[in-house]
């Protein structure tokens, strides 16, 4: 007989005032849901999500299960209705049950929103669920890479939630346990702080679930603790089976978003599900009868392009798509749940305001100063910066109409080292003042006659008049 052992722990972290994460471990179920829509909201929806389906899951089937989770969002749908202070409130949900399958034990596993299921098996951990937000979206469309999708602005928009719509589709999966699977159930609060190589690390530690929880939300808080952190750990034992590739022995259902509590109808009580197939979560759909979960025609693995209906059965109900047009909600940092199409509008239009403000600066950086330069041969004065920016490269403003050999050895120092200036006059006058020029000394020769020395004469004789011959005339070169 399958015995589950659990063991949780949760923590409201280091940036929130309220813990608005629920956890629920029963016998054979264990459910998760992290709230969104304010300290109050967020906290109420999921509590309630967690107390509906723990007390309304009592079948022990799949159905079982997909109709308390159901029931949990009308629910919370009504409170948000009836209750103004709780206005726009939501919930995520993932849970695990024992539940019986044509006549075996089987672990279902349920989600809604981005909390999140993994399964430890054979020393390989691997993702159950997936993630009803936009960037995981983008990701199964091939649209963008899972490491982009962790750093993405965008991250914590949803696309499902409970308490959004009064009916809401539960993505379903049943798993073959055997000996030694360890389940983890988890917010995102743990998964957006640790990253998934270390938590299959803890998960991997051979200690008692409730320990194993504590470590892992230990670490998400010391990570950052930017949101709640809830943990479920879920050791299976006594299947008498051993550990098989998860292609065999998981498969996948789909429901259509049904309201259960339809104001004609009154409750519904038939949840009709969909085989989407084994193994991974992408799987082509095949259809189920109402309330028992079997495939029209075909086993459960069958594709629906291999499965053909009975004859005189009526005609199924296919699951279709999401629709492209389908409300987003998501959690802001006070938890509120709304349609966001405006968020996409105004980050589009912040991003295009980055864009233009980013070209305008790099246009004018790579437009303004001055520098030295040759083009030619011949020095020039450029505009712009030397090494160019982006898509402005620099531009001549100047010839100066000298070449490097026309210069002084500082010139030619400014020009190879493309010497900045503010403004193109103090360029070319720098140029000007370093040019080698050729300066003409004029010498001009003095020539000095001696004169005659005059004779003693006795005293009272007339002075003699001696002539003074004059000097010849000196030729001064003309430059």
């Amino acid at each position: 007989m399958t015995t589950l052992q659990a063991g949780s722990a949760t923590v409201v972290g280091q940036v929130r005032a309220a813990n608005e994460d629920s956890h629920r471990v029963l016998d054979d179920l264990v459910i998760v849901a992290d709230g969104m829509g304010g300290h109050r909201g967020g906290a109420v929806a999921s509590a309630t999500t967690v107390q509906v389906v723990g007390d309304t899951a009592t079948g022990g089937t799949l159905e079982d299960l997909v109709s308390a989770v159901q029931r949990a969002n009308r629910q919370v749908f009504d409170d948000a209705r009836a209750d103004p202070s709780l206005r726009g409130m939501g919930t995520t949900v993932c849970l695990v049950g024992l539940v019986e399958h044509e006549g075996s034990a089987e672990l279902a596993v349920l989600n809604v929103g981005d909390s999140r299921v993994y399964l430890l098996s054979g020393g390989l951990m691997e993702q159950l669920t997936e993630d009803h937000s936009l960037v995981e979206t983008l990701v199964r469309e091939g649209r963008l890479t899972p490491e982009d999708a962790e750093v993405h602005p965008q991250r914590n928009v949803l696309t499902r939630a409970l308490g959004v719509d009064p009916g809401v589709a539960v993505d379903a999966w049943l798993l073959r346990p055997a000996d030694g699977d360890r389940l983890l159930l988890c917010s995102d609060g743990l998964f957006n702080e640790v990253a998934e190589d270390r938590i299959a690390e803890l998960l991997a530690e051979p200690d008692a679930p409730e320990l194993v929880a504590r470590r892992l939300c230990a670490e998400a808080d010391a990570a950052g603790g930017r949101d709640n952190i809830t943990v479920v750990v879920l050791d299976v034992s006594d299947t008498g089976r051993a550990p098989e590739p998860l292609v065999d022995r998981y498969r996948r259902f789909s429901t259509p978003a049904v309201d259960l509590f339809g104001e004609d109808d009154g409750p519904n009580t038939d949840t009709v599900l969909a085989v989407v197939g084994t193994g991974s979560p992408q799987g082509e759909a095949a259809v189920a009868g109402p309330s028992t979960g079997e495939p029209v025609a075909g086993e459960a693995e069958e594709s629906a392009g291999d499965a053909e209906p009975e004859p005189g059965a009526a005609e199924p109900p296919v699951v279709p798509p999401p629709s492209p047009s389908a409300p987003i909600v998501t959690g802001d940092d006070d938890g509120a749940v709304r349609r966001s199409w405006w968020r996409v509008a105004v980050f589009a239009g912040a991003l295009l305001g980055v864009v233009v403000l980013a070209f305008a600066a790099v246009t004018y950086v790579g437009g303004t100063g001055y520098h030295l330069g040759t083009v030619d041969d011949e020095v020039a004065v450029y505009r712009g910066r030397t090494w160019g920016t982006l898509w402005f490269s620099p531009q001549v403003e100047v010839r100066t109409g000298y070449s490097l050999d026309d210069l002084q050895a500082a010139g030619r120092r400014a020009v190879e080292t493309n010497r900045d200036f503010d403004d193109v006059a103090t360029a070319e006058g720098f140029i000007t003042q370093n040019t080698t020029t050729t300066t003409t000394t004029t010498t001009t020769t003095t020539t000095t006659v001696p004169l005659p020395v005059p004779p003693v004469l006795p005293p009272g004789t007339p002075t003699p008049v001696v002539p003074v011959p004059l000097p010849p005339p000196v030729t001064v070169p003309t430059p």
